[in-house]
């Protein structure tokens, strides 16, 4: 739902072109969570989610230290267009299991069958870039360049694939006087946070 409201802010407020997210607030938040889990959607660039590294998510305050970015996907119609169909079938399909799972339960009686169904949506991207690829193997010099970078370690900020990108920003969180963690001696954190 996040990722399709900042797409919709975007092509409603800005013309569809992104701007940059600072993800922003005190700490233990879950600033990181959000951050690693926009990471895995279609919002990252599809070329930078297996190079963007992830944020630390601890219970313990102050684990992002350094600020962690990623290269959003510009919100071209099309691509939201897509975007749509396939969330609407991962969503078909998520009722069917679910459909299921209760006629299984009623029919069986099993704990097994108890716990609800859930599904999460990554990438949709990933799998569609994929079936793109030309059949004859045949890629263009810009392809290959492209294609290296993807096979590097480490996302290269300075190609000109990531020129004039926009990008996703994880924060250290701010400390406020009103968290109740400022109100623990150094042995009750330890006791609260299980570290």
């Amino acid at each position: 739902v996040l990722v399709d409201k900042i797409f919709r802010y975007w092509r409603w407020h800005n013309n569809s072109l992104p701007g940059d997210i600072f993800i922003l607030g005190c700490t233990n938040v879950g600033k990181s969570s959000i951050f690693n889990a926009l990471i895995e959607s279609d919002l990252c660039k599809i070329k930078a989610v297996d190079l963007v590294s992830r944020a630390m998510t601890s219970p313990v305050p102050g684990t992002t230290l350094n600020l962690l970015k990623f290269p959003l996907t510009r919100p071209e119609p099309n691509l939201i267009n897509d975007r749509l169909r396939r969330l609407q079938q991962y969503h078909s399909a998520f009722s069917a299991q679910e459909k299921e799972r209760l006629i299984n339960l009623q029919k069986f009686k099993k704990l097994d069958y108890a716990i609800p169904s859930h599904f999460s949506v990554t990438h949709t991207l990933r799998n569609v870039l994929k079936e793109l690829q030309p059949a004859s193997g045949y890629l263009s010099e810009l392809d290959m360049e492209e294609n290296l970078e993807e096979q590097s370690e480490v996302i290269n900020f300075k190609s000109n694939y990531l020129h004039k990108a926009k990008w996703c920003h994880d924060t250290p969180g701010t400390v406020s006087e009103d968290q109740i963690i400022n109100m623990l001696t150094a042995e009750e954190i330890s006791k609260t946070l299980q570290i």
